[in-house]
């Protein structure tokens, strides 16, 4: 059972130390040149020389090699204590916090006790009590644990403080250091500092691994939720690392010459896989971010796009009202008589400046809608009054294109919906205009019927050219056209759009059936309200 538990216990000891340099060293490499990134690497070597010197230090040896290993595990736990104070002025920063005086004496002090540590002042010797090599204290054994106690404090201290002070993602940080680091350094001075040094106790001592790698995970779980450094990478080489390690110590343990053979061919194979899942690991993290790079720079620019356009529409409203109001006084012979060429032409002048205050609009109702600005009056509202209102007034633009223009409406139908009336009304014009815009010759049919005995679904049913399949995908995005079926019909590719968020605003959906050569039917569907 014993040599079972020595078994587990060196095996845990060379997985968290694979861990430890892997993470170290793979945080060097990410950004060499940050501060932050080189105290975490000596951290990260110390840690590991400490677990090993710890380990080890519990064995029985002569007493003078127990002496030295015990001499090193404080050594190394000295020099931990003082990077993790300099991490917790440090962290996330690329430069070094500690400076002058204060870097001089934190440096000095760290040094003096390391160096004590390795004399007779520390540990005069060991004498082994239950097959257990104890350490004897020196004459200024209380400098070791004076030091620990006081370094302790000042990164509860800096960490506490500069967690109050932070905000945002640096808080988060801190918050997942101060945990890692308090719970590591607090168990480890409790179980194996203070019991070794008063009572001469080190009973615990076998558990220091498991201490650290509280440590490791809370910096793990950082790595995962904030994206301090690559997870998946870490967690490949890791991986990778500890079975290259299992393999190749299994090769000074085996006897059997084809088990031998046999496990140093295994050991070549991972090798070779092993550089390949990272390389392959790396490369999935790196697109990753480039990604993740490109599409937040496209969201800035989109942003930046919706704020010009509307900030531009809101400047050219004013003027284009101005010029439709003059058109207006001047076509009803405000300013004398005009001959029929003139009045053709302010005709046109005045249609162009009606579709410019149409696509002005558009815009920033687009604007208001993506942003949640835009007001509504919501209300119960009889879709088959709305709808033939709009129907009547585009009754004109049908039949000045010779076009058959019908109403079909259902018996029985429940046609109270909850809706802006304003909103739902553009909506339905938009569909039944394009309707009569996009078809030359034949039918523009607006249905109306339910869908179900809960929803209403209006139809705008045209003999147009149609759209294709690929084009319906997309129809209903921003700025979108279907090419297709425009030719040379002006249109800004927002009406579509505006009517999707709309109706979806409104609780429905909203949709296109066509074919190239076959017409189109756009159609939505709203729930509807039984009782007003």
């Amino acid at each position: 059972m014993q040599s079972l538990l020595s078994q587990l216990s060196l095996w845990i000891l060379i997985m968290v130390g694979v861990m430890n340099l892997v993470l170290t060293v793979f945080v060097y490499k990410f950004n060499h040149k940050s501060a932050t990134n080189r105290v975490f690497f000596l951290l990260g070597l110390a840690m590991t020389f400490w677990l090993a010197a710890m380990y080890f230090s519990l064995r029985t040896y002569t007493p003078q090699v127990n002496l030295w290993l015990i001499r090193f595990s404080i050594f190394f736990a000295t020099a931990l204590n003082g990077l993790f104070l300099m991490l917790s002025k440090t962290v996330p920063s690329e430069t070094l916090a500690l400076k002058g005086k204060k870097l001089g004496l934190l440096t000095l002090s760290t040094l003096g006790v390391m160096f004590l540590t390795l004399t007779n002042f520390i540990f005069s010797g060991v004498e082994v009590v239950n097959g257990i090599a104890s350490p004897i204290p020196g004459k200024a054994i209380i400098i070791f644990p004076l030091y620990i106690v006081i370094t302790t404090i000042l990164i509860m201290i800096t960490l506490w403080t500069r967690f109050r002070k932070a905000e945002g993602l640096l808080k988060r940080q801190l918050l997942m250091i101060l945990t890692g680091i308090t719970l590591m350094l607090g168990l480890i001075v409790v179980t194996i500092v203070i019991p070794v040094m008063v009572g001469r106790n080190s009973s615990f001592v076998p558990l220091f691994p498991v201490y650290t790698l509280i440590f490791t995970g809370m910096t793990g779980y950082t790595i995962i939720r904030h994206g301090l450094f690559s997870f998946k990478v870490i967690v490949a080489e890791a991986l990778v690392v500890v079975l290259w390690t299992i393999l190749f110590s299994r090769l000074f343990v085996l006897r059997d010459l084809s088990e031998l053979i046999l496990n140093g061919i295994i050991l070549i194979v991972v090798s070779i896989i092993g550089n390949f899942l990272i390389k392959s690991v790396r490369n999935e993290v790196a697109q990753r971010e480039l990604s993740e790079k490109l599409t937040k720079r496209l969201k800035e620019l989109d942003a930046q796009k919706d704020e010009f356009i509307s900030l531009a529409a809101h400047e050219l409203r004013a003027p284009m009202t101005a010029i439709k109001g003059y058109l207006s006084m001047m076509l009803d012979g405000d300013a004398g008589k005009l001959s029929n060429t003139a009045t053709e032409f302010l005709k046109e002048a005045v249609d162009g400046n009606d579709r410019l205050i149409r696509l002005v609009n558009n815009m920033l109702n687009v604007s208001r809608i993506e942003e949640g600005r835009m007001v509504y009056q919501m209300g119960m509202v009889d879709l088959k009054q709305v709808v033939k209102r709009v129907y009547n007034e585009f009754a004109v633009a049908a039949r000045d294109k010779g076009l058959k223009y019908e109403l079909a409406t259902s018996e029985g139908l429940f046609n109270i919906v909850y809706v802006d009336q304003d909103r739902i009304y553009e909506v339905v014009a938009n569909l039944i205009s394009n309707a009569i815009k996009y078809t030359d010759i034949g039918l523009v049919k607006v249905k109306l019927s339910m869908a179900s005995p809960h929803a209403i679904k209006l139809e705008v049913i045209d003999s147009g050219r149609g759209i294709s399949t690929e084009e319906q995908k997309k129809l209903f995005g921003k700025f979108v056209r279907a090419e297709s079926s425009a030719g040379k019909t002006l249109g800004t590719g927002l009406g579509l759009y505006i009517s999707k968020l709309l109706i979806e605003k409104f609780g429905g959906r909203i949709g296109v059936v066509s074919s190239p050569g076959k017409g189109s039917n756009f159609w939505f569907v709203l729930p509807v309200k039984r009782s007003l």
